[in-house]
């Protein structure tokens, strides 16, 4: 059975994802950073 998921809280979530990832790459660079500087 598929999961439901609201989409806008997922919308939100994906888009908070993504800005904290670009800001880490342009402060760090792509092969500095981790996944988990991403979730922290």
């Amino acid at each position: 059975m598929a999961r439901i998921v609201k989409e806008q809280a997922y919308a939100v979530k994906r888009n908070e994802i993504l800005d904290v990832a670009r800001r880490l790459v342009d402060t760090k660079g792509y092969e500095q950073m981790t996944i988990q500087d991403i979730l922290d």
